[in-house]
């Protein structure tokens, strides 16, 4: 009588037999691979593709022999090993400038509580007060939804903690005859170009990507589908993708000043960035002609501001500025034209208030 042979699971037999991923290289020169194996997924990121493809390898042979680790081990984890867990797994989804983030948060906050594991951190709310006392709100509760993040991940309880509020902050920006000043003092300025791309919406590190395959002259308009954002190594790199879904955008030049100022560009340099200088320099730059018009210094996003108050005066309706500044969330269009909106209303008392003093 033969003996009956065992029927393995399928999706077992799969695990089994499965190869080992070829290595993908990240921008950051590191090597990167995915298993998963069991149902679970395993983020593995090394220096050369040799040791990834070793670390795969050994934590396959641990699958194999039933000693991979538990999902209960993770309460073993201190934060920054939760943390950097988080970010290995996700490293080739995440944004380069998001990674930079995340790294920051853990050099250099939760300073108290990093390395303590997390199964013996019993008052949490200790943990958000110690930041509390030497960061911002906004920045507490950045870098408290991140480490949530991971902690969910690792598929532990997350913390039932109390956040400071956000605090209102008024962002500085130019009233349109402002604008109108800056303009005219940026015109004959080498940063003429990258002054007025911010005037017209642009974020920083759209101007810094904005390439003159980019630029139209004939027209009179540009595509933005590049930024430059910073790595988790503070390298300057291209993305080839917005920061929002709507940033991918193409849109008018709507200032005659900014279309002489690239049409004066000789056809034999329009080649490469736009802009020139480096993406640092381009606050200091738009700063400087602040000065040079006396009026108030707002920076790169003090400009972007600035086209919102421009579009809120002239009533272009919410949608379409939208479009045209490549605002994704509704929520925050409304909240910049509410509170421009405010300050036109207090603008107009103080003026009628002048008036009726001096009668």
């Amino acid at each position: 009588m033969c003996e009956k042979a065992h029927v393995y699971p399928l999706k077992n037999v799969l695990g089994a037999i499965m190869k080992i991923p070829k290595p993908k290289k990240l921008k950051s020169g590191n090597y990167y691979i995915y298993l998963r194996l069991g149902g679970v997924g395993h983020s593995i990121t090394r220096s050369t593709a040799k040791e990834c493809t070793r670390a795969a390898e050994l934590i396959k042979a641990e699958h194999r022999a039933n000693n991979s680790p538990k999902i209960s081990d993770s309460k073993d984890k201190t934060l920054r090993q939760l943390m950097q867990s988080y970010i290995d797994r996700y490293r080739a989804t995440l944004s380069p400038s998001t990674l930079y983030g995340y790294d920051q948060i853990i050099k250099h906050r939760f300073n108290d509580y990093i390395d303590k594991q997390y199964d013996d951190i019993k008052d949490w709310q200790k943990v958000v007060d110690a930041e509390i006392s030497k960061y911002k709100p906004k920045t507490v509760r950045n870098e408290w939804s991140f480490l949530c993040s991971a902690i969910r991940d690792a598929k532990l309880p997350i913390p039932d903690v109390k956040l400071p509020a956000p605090i209102s902050s008024t962002r500085p920006y130019l009233v349109p005859d402002e604008v109108q000043k800056l303009i005219a003092v940026a015109k004959n300025d080498e940063s003429a170009i990258p002054v007025m791309l911010a005037l017209q919406g642009l974020r920083r590190g759209e101007i810094a990507g904005l390439t003159w395959e980019d630029v139209d002259l004939k027209n009179n308009r540009i595509n933005i589908h590049h930024v430059l954002v910073r790595n988790d190594k503070k390298e300057w790199v291209r993305k080839d993708t917005a920061k929002t879904k709507k940033g991918n955008r193409q849109i008018p030049i709507m200032i005659p000043e900014l279309s002489a100022a690239l049409s004066a560009v000789p056809v034999s340099k329009r080649s490469g960035a736009v802009c020139t200088c480096h993406v640092s320099d381009i606050y200091n730059r738009i700063n400087r002609l602040c000065r040079v018009a006396d009026i108030p210094t707002i920076g790169a996003h003090g400009c972007r501001h600035s086209f919102a108050s421009l579009g809120h005066s002239l009533g272009v309706p919410i949608n379409e500025m939208m479009l045209l500044g490549g605002w994704d969330d509704l929520a925050t269009m409304q909240k910049i034209y509410t509170h421009i909106g405010e300050q036109e209303m207090l603008s107009a008392k103080n003026k009628f208030a002048n008036f009726f003093e001096k009668t």
